[in-house]
C-alpha cells in the first residue's frame, strides 16, 4: 500500500481561497490556516480494534468512578475498612479531596499509558486485565452493599470499640 501525503481535493471545500501547503512541508506558523496541514488528515474513522479498545477504556473509567463513589459513600456515612495502604493513609490524614485526586490521578495515568501503547497487542491484554479486576471489584461492592444493611449493629459496635483501629469514618465537615 502506498501512502500519499498530497492534499486531497475532495476534502477541501470548493471556493476556498486559502493557500495550499506543500505536500511534504512542515507546519509553518506564518501560514494563514492550519486546517490544510498534514495533521488534519490524521483524523480518520477508528478501526474495529481501536473502537473495542476505546470501549474498554471507557468501561475502566466508569468502573473506577463507581469504585471512588462507593468508597466515599461508605467512608463518609457508616465507615469502612480500606485494604489499600496508600488509600488508607490518605483517607485518614488527607481527607476527601486527597483521596479523589490520588485515585483519579492513578486511573488517569494508567489509562493514558494504555491509550498511548494501544497499537500493541500487550496493551489490549493489559486493558482487559484492568477491566476484569475492576469488574471483580464492582461485584465485590455489589455483594458488600447487599450484606451491609444486615450488619448495622455490628458496624456501630466496631466503630465504638476500636476508634483508632482499621475501621474508620471520614467526616467531611471536620477540618484537616
Amino acid at each position: 500500500m502506498v501512502r500519499s501525503d498530497a492534499v486531497r481535493e475532495d476534502l477541501v471545500p470548493a471556493g476556498t481561497h486559502l493557500p495550499l501547503l506543500p505536500a511534504r512541508g512542515r507546519f509553518d506558523p506564518g501560514t494563514p490556516s492550519i486546517a490544510l496541514n498534514r495533521a488534519f488528515y490524521r483524523l480518520r474513522p477508528l478501526s474495529w480494534r481501536e473502537a473495542r479498545f476505546l470501549c474498554i477504556i471507557i468501561a475502566i473509567l466508569a468502573m473506577s468512578l463507581a469504585d471512588l463513589s462507593m468508597t466515599l459513600i461508605h467512608a463518609t456515612s457508616i465507615g469502612m475498612q480500606e485494604e489499600n495502604p496508600i488509600a488508607r493513609l490518605l483517607m485518614r490524614h488527607g481527607g476527601i479531596c486527597s483521596i479523589c485526586i490520588w485515585k483519579g490521578g492513578t486511573v488517569a495515568i494508567g489509562v493514558f499509558i494504555l491509550w498511548r501503547v494501544r497499537r500493541f497487542r500487550c496493551a489490549e491484554v493489559g486493558a482487559w486485565v484492568c477491566f476484569a479486576i475492576l469488574a471483580a471489584l464492582c461485584f465485590h461492592w455489589a455483594s458488600y452493599n447487599a450484606q451491609i444493611s444486615g450488619l448495622t449493629s455490628e458496624v456501630l459496635s466496631l466503630e465504638e470499640a476500636h476508634p483508632a483501629g482499621d475501621w474508620f469514618v471520614m467526616h467531611p465537615d471536620s477540618p484537616r
